[in-house]
């Protein structure tokens, strides 16, 4: 168990670890966005299946089909 001389080292004590925590935080986040990118970015051109509560993406217009045809995608 720890002790503390006064108020105002537990205080300190409490910060650190605050902070320590954070920084925990902010790198497992980090971590996740990089992740979420790389994913994001392999769905790019891939239909999304129902799944959940979300019904599966519509098929594009045939307009839109040839619009992209004309531009090359």
């Amino acid at each position: 168990m720890m002790e503390f001389d006064s108020m105002a080292d537990l205080a300190h004590h409490l910060m650190q670890e605050t902070v320590g925590g954070l920084i925990h935080v902010k790198k497992g986040l980090e971590a996740a966005a990089v992740l979420l990118e790389e994913t994001a970015k392999e769905e790019i051109g891939h239909y999304q299946e129902a799944i959940g509560p979300f019904d599966s993406w519509a098929p594009l217009a045939e307009s839109t089909e040839a619009r992209k045809a004309a531009k090359g995608y």
